[in-house]
Order: C-alpha cells, then sequence, then structure tokens
C-alpha cells in the first residue's frame, strides 16, 4: 500500500483549504467583519467535516460556519457572508465543470460529434445554470436557500426571528455584488486556485498507480465528484456511489478501474484526517455540533 501519499495529500489538500479560507476572508472584509485567517480556517474545516457527516451536502457545513462566527446571534454579516462564499464557490465548480467537459470530449473517441455537440449543449446548460444564480441574486438567494433547507427538512427547527433574518439578508447579498465587483473576482479566483489543487491532487494519485495516467482524467474526475455529491446528497459523502463513478469513468478512458477505486481511497483517508484535524481544533461545544443539527435553530 502506497501509504506515503498521505503526507502529499495532506499539504496539497491544505492549500486548497488555505484557498477557500482565503476567498472567504476576502468577503469578511469588504463587509467589513474581518477575522483571523486560522480562526475561519478551523471552522471551515469544521464545516467541511459537517458536510460529509450529514446527508445534506454543503448546507449543514455552511450552517455551521455561520453558528461557529455568530454565536450570540449579534452581525448578519457572518451568515450573509457564508452565503456569499458558497455562491462564489458554486460559480467556480461550473467553470471547472466546463473545462473538465472540453477536455474530455477532446480525449474521448469521436472527437468530431464529440466537439459539435456534446461541449455546446454543455456550455448552454452551465450558462442556464448561472442565469438562474444571476436572477436569483436579485430576488432573493437567501430565500432559495430556505426553501432548500425545507425541502430536506432542515428547515422545521428554524425560529421565527431565524427565518425574518434569511429574508433581510437577501438585499444586502445584491448590494455586495453590486458595490464589491473587485472582491468578487478575487475570492473567484481563491476558489478556483482551490479547485485545481483538488484536480493536482487526483493527478498525483494517478500518476503513482499508473506512469500514463492523463491529466485531462484528473479534470474529469474532480469535476464528477461535487456532481455526483448533489445528485446523492442523501448519502453522506457519497459513500460507495463516488468509488464506483471513479471506477466506470477510468473505464470508460481506458484506464485501469481500480485505480480509480484506489484514488477515492486515498481521497477518503485525507478527508477523515482533516475531519480529525477540524474537530480538534474546536471546543468541545463546537465539536458537538458537528454532530448535531440541532444548532441550525440557534443562529
Amino acid at each position: 500500500m502506497k501509504y506515503y501519499l498521505i503526507p502529499m495529500l495532506l499539504l496539497t489538500s491544505l492549500f486548497w483549504y488555505g484557498c477557500y479560507t482565503l476567498a472567504w476572508q476576502m468577503v469578511l472584509n469588504a463587509l467589513n467583519k474581518s477575522k483571523p485567517f486560522f480562526e475561519l480556517f478551523r471552522i471551515k474545516l469544521a464545516g467541511e467535516a459537517s458536510n460529509t457527516l450529514h446527508n445534506t451536502n454543503f448546507i449543514s457545513g455552511d450552517i455551521l460556519r455561520a453558528h461557529l462566527l455568530n454565536k450570540k446571534g449579534t452581525h448578519d454579516e457572518y451568515p450573509l457572508s457564508v452565503v456569499i462564499d458558497r455562491t462564489i464557490h458554486s460559480l467556480a465548480v461550473l467553470t471547472l465543470i466546463e473545462i473538465a467537459i472540453i477536455v474530455s470530449c477532446t480525449n474521448l473517441d469521436s472527437q468530431g460529434a464529440n466537439i459539435r455537440y456534446g461541449i455546446p449543449v454543455a456550455t448552454v446548460v452551465i450558462l442556464m445554470f448561472v442565469a438562474f444564480i444571476s436572477i436569483h441574486l436579485k430576488q432573493g438567494v437567501c430565500g432559495l436557500f430556505l426553501k432548500l433547507c425545507r425541502r430536506v427538512g432542515l428547515g422545521k427547527s428554524f425560529s421565527d426571528r431565524m427565518v425574518e433574518r434569511f429574508e433581510s439578508l437577501d438585499s444586502r447579498i445584491y448590494d455586495y455584488y453590486k458595490n464589491n465587483r473587485s472582491d468578487f473576482v478575487i475570492s473567484y479566483l481563491f476558489h478556483l486556485t482551490g479547485r485545481f489543487f483538488g484536480i493536482l491532487e487526483i493527478f498525483i494519485i494517478g500518476r503513482i498507480f499508473d506512469a500514463q495516467f492523463p491529466f485531462f482524467l484528473a479534470f474529469a474526475l474532480a469535476a464528477l465528484a461535487p456532481l455526483v455529491h448533489a445528485t446523492f446528497t442523501f448519502i453522506p459523502g457519497a459513500l460507495g456511489v463516488l468509488e464506483a463513478v471513479y471506477c466506470l469513468t477510468c473505464w470508460a478512458f481506458g484506464i485501469n478501474p481500480f485505480i480509480g477505486l484506489g484514488i477515492q481511497f486515498f481521497r477518503r483517508g485525507r478527508s477523515l484526517i482533516w475531519i480529525f484535524i477540524g474537530s480538534m481544533l474546536l471546543k468541545t461545544k463546537d465539536r458537538k455540533a458537528i454532530y448535531d443539527a440541532s444548532f441550525s435553530a440557534e443562529i
């Protein structure tokens, strides 16, 4: 077993968690609520731990982040920063998916048909999603977020005060995007850089297993991960599903499918280590919140 991979993966993921934290810090700075990098970093790790352990995808982790920053409930800027940060992160993920589709289509068989039909169709779908996000920036991102929470069952525990605060944040979110475009772009670039570190992680593991492992396949696998998590959100961490998807994708590109399984095995190991580290950086009461979704009623 190639256990020496774990330190390499921890270093790579340290860079991407650092990029995500810097992106979030940029948003807070624009809202005049700056926080030390290390404090945001440990909260970010706690949020990622919650995302992995709960079957609500990013929702539980984002609520936890807002909770840990805004325990006294006196500053609306903290939950506001989380919503903005998540929206920017989603745009970065969409960019990665578009690039991965273009790269994959140019490396599959029947290139002509893929380029002629696959890329335009994927581009239209992604642009429609971006347009959907843009429309809701004006109509109310928090209102949309609240509806999603209620659909997955989290909204049942929300207090009336919390619902009112969600609704009051909508206009302020729109003001942020309108008045802080340069900060938005920098934050977006930090998120995009973080996603590319994730691609690098997959490529490193793939190359250790197979010297011919192609870089474009690392792109494809990295883009598939958020899609699988979004589709199988009812399974914590898409456990088992992501492994199967990685195996099938490697097989489709003529790579040993067990390499896909190995890649995801080591990524799971890295994730567990960061969950442990993130949990240890928190106070006992905050650590319990990772495993208890009831904190959502107190934000």
